[in-house]
């Protein structure tokens, strides 16, 4: 295995358990519209992994180092912009380790992937954009699902 497959190997595990492939709900001159992000945050004391899992992943996104409400500090990793996304994923999806291959955040990577793919593709009207509602609702069960029955509904109208 290669330096380079190594840290990816391990920085996925940490994203297995912190990270987070998001579709969100923005709007814009009153219509609803979808977005993408990925996010990872940690408390400050290993922001030192976050620094090195962004090189790991040539760079892409934004570290910000804060105070949270309650006085403590943490580390968000947030990747966003569609050429960053893509950049993001690609890099993601040449990994196929059976570890990482087997978690419950790969399975939301795979759904967040096949929601990218529509958005990247340029293609944003409302039946592009109810699919990603209906891809989103999936990878987000049971949590935001009312708000994306809405979203659907909207764009139906």
């Amino acid at each position: 295995m290669s330096e380079r497959t190594s840290e990816l190997a391990t920085a996925l595990g940490f994203i297995a358990g912190e990270g987070s492939f998001s579709i969100v709900k923005n709007t814009s001159n009153s219509k609803p519209y979808v977005g993408f992000r990925f996010d990872l945050q940690v408390d400050a004391k290993d922001g030192a992994v976050v620094d090195k899992m962004q090189e790991v992943f040539d760079g892409l996104g934004t570290v910000r180092h804060r105070a949270r409400s309650d006085g403590r500090e943490h580390v968000a990793w947030t990747v966003t912009g569609k050429d960053n996304l893509e950049a993001f994923r690609d890099i993601v999806a040449s990994y196929d380790g059976p570890v990482w291959t087997a978690t419950e955040k790969y399975a939301n990577f795979e759904v967040w992937s096949d929601a990218l793919d529509i958005y990247l593709d340029g293609r944003t009207g409302d039946e592009q954009q109810i699919q990603i509602a209906r891809l989103a609702k999936g990878l987000n069960k049971g949590f935001g699902e009312q708000k994306w029955d809405e979203f659907i509904e909207d764009r139906q109208t």
